[in-house]
């Protein structure tokens, strides 16, 4: 018998942190083994610091792409409430419902701006071996 319901995939941002941090985590290991059995660790050193610098950017930038996607929820949800909310109320009320709902969406897009604006302006950090 078949599932109705179809398994849901992983996303890339997903699988690329995933990635990330399977790649730094056997790095981290292997390292630790080497250390242990008195292997010269130099080359471990710099590929432990190499991967958790892609890892750390991988953790970065998903915490940005999720931001970005829950402020769209948001923002669709405001959209939703005011058309439920259309004929219920009076003039007034959603004169009231449409202040506060410009409010929030202005703090929305300042949300939005400043993560833009963070992600531009952020400079990369190479580690210098």
């Amino acid at each position: 018998m078949r599932s109705t319901q179809r398994k849901k995939r992983m996303e890339a941002s997903k699988k690329l942190l995933l990635c990330a941090g399977i790649i730094f985590a056997i790095s981290v290991a292997i390292g630790t083994i080497a250390a242990f059995l008195c292997v010269d660790v130099t080359f471990f050193a710099a590929v432990i610091a190499v991967t958790g610098g892609v890892f750390g950017s991988a953790i970065v930038s998903y915490e940005a792409k999720a931001k970005m996607e829950n402020i769209v929820k948001i923002k669709m949800a405001i959209v939703k409430f005011r058309l439920a909310i259309g004929g219920y109320l009076t003039p007034e009320q959603i004169e009231q419902v449409e202040i506060d709902i410009q409010a929030l969406e202005d703090a929305i897009d300042g949300k939005i701006d400043d993560t833009v604006t963070q992600a531009v302006n952020q400079d990369p950090e190479i580690p210098n071996f």
